[in-house]
């Protein structure tokens, strides 16, 4: 049962009011966090409080003044990297401190500091203690121990060197094979990884992580029928609700977005037990869900205050590939659809892509010259043309002079005719 259910459902009716409240949003993601910790779900604790420090620069004034709690961009950070220590993930969270030490207060980072030293160090001890022991040839097991340590030093190619050598006499001790295979995971090496995922799977049929990790590796090698079926058979046999996230994932790949909107909501929904809401899906599946409705035209049930909160996160979150983003909405260029080509077009004037919002102001004046556009879309598409000429005013596209003239004769027609029968 979750934590905090009070609270949460406090700012979830908060939210759902104002999908704009970022202060609403940054809370949510805290307590998610919380309660990801106390089920000891330590990367779902990680990603909610990155998601929380996306969304916390327009909620820091509001968050000051919460006296029980002290949420700031150095506290959010220091359990990013506590998440980290507690996934053994020492060589990440060290990075993740030494990247973002200038937002972390002296006094958290010296803790930290100190933490990741004894852990890193005890590690190496470990290392060097097995490798003493290794003297002894009778003492195999040392490899595998060593190989251990190593892959929480993120050192995969020594561990996996350790588990061969340890699985050479040891071939069916399935921690090593396991072990070997998330090594070849982390090095992007999905071949190995199947190998030793199905020999894993013979001795533990049907287990679900296995299968899961096999049909992400045949994603990546873009084996995407074997993938569909693995997650088809996992689904069918409710084994793992993850599922829908990589099935999902890989129908909005195929621009499928009807399915990847289902497996999406599908996905959200089965959170709810854990965490206590829908909402506890990361910013990127919320927003190619919300990205899956709107190629589908299906933009009236849409918040678009709240699209464009996630895309105001995306533009600042260097990790997500905004090509590929963009990439998905260019679909919405052919449609016939008014309303949903300008909400596209604001979204692009957003990604700052002045190109493709000129495009999209081209189709509109072909709709509005076949009297396609209704009196009540009118004004938001004049917000969308007064935000396009404001941009390529600023990108020095166009004469300002120019451009203002234009700008005014466009909309001295658009308002003249917005009387005009439809």
């Amino acid at each position: 049962m979750p934590l905090y259910t009070q609270d949460m459902n406090n700012y979830e009716t908060m939210l759902a009011a104002d999908p704009a409240n970022c202060e609403a949003r940054v809370m949510l993601r805290y307590y998610f966090a919380k309660n990801a910790e106390a089920l000891n779900q330590w990367p779902a604790a990680f990603l909610q409080y990155t998601n929380a420090l996306n969304h916390l620069p327009a909620a820091s004034s509001y968050l000051e003044q919460i006296s029980h709690i002290t949420i700031n961009r150095s506290f959010l950070h220091s359990q990013c990297v506590l998440s980290l220590i507690e996934q053994s993930k020492l060589a990440s969270a060290l990075a993740y401190l030494q990247t973002m030490s200038s937002e972390i207060t002296t006094e958290n980072g010296e803790y930290l500091l100190k933490t990741l030293r004894e852990k890193i160090h005890k590690r190496e001890l470990n290392i060097q203690s097995y490798t003493q022991s290794l003297q002894n040839p009778d003492n195999n097991v040392f490899f595998y121990l060593r190989g251990e340590a190593y892959s929480n030093l993120d050192m995969y190619e020594q561990a996996i060197a350790d588990l061969n050598h340890f699985l050479n006499t040891v071939p069916d001790d399935l921690e090593a094979i396991y072990l070997r295979a998330e090594c070849y995971s982390a090095l992007q090496q999905p071949e190995w990884a199947i190998k030793d995922y199905n020999n894993y799977l013979q001795w533990v049929p049907n287990d679900t992580n296995s299968l899961l990790k096999i049909a992400t590796a045949f994603d990546t090698l873009a084996q995407t029928e074997k993938a569909l079926d693995i997650c088809n058979t996992l689904i069918a046999s409710r084994a793992s609700t993850k599922t829908y996230l990589l099935r999902g994932n890989i129908f909005f790949n195929l621009k499928n977005y009807a399915k990847a909107a289902e497996d999406f909501t599908a996905y959200a929904n089965s959170l709810k037990n854990s965490f206590g809401s829908p909402a506890a899906i990361s910013d990127e599946t919320e927003l190619k869900l919300a990205i899956c409705r709107i190629i589908q035209g299906h933009y009236q049930i849409l918040d678009l205050q709240k699209i464009n909160v996630h895309v105001e996160k995306m533009k600042c979150d260097t990790a997500y590939p905004k090509e590929h983003l963009k990439a998905c909405l260019r679909p919405i260029l052919s449609s016939q659809d008014a309303p949903l080509l300008i909400e596209a077009g604001l979204l692009f004037l957003n990604f700052g892509d002045t190109h493709i919002a000129q495009q999209i102001k081209v189709s509109l004046m072909q709709l509005f010259d076949r009297q396609a556009i209704q009196e009540k879309d009118i004004p938001k598409w004049q917000t969308f043309l007064k935000q396009l000429q404001a941009c390529n005013r600023y990108n020095g596209l166009f004469d300002q002079t120019h451009s203002a003239r234009a700008m005014k004769a466009d909309l001295e027609i658009y308002i003249a005719n917005s009387a005009r029968p439809k």
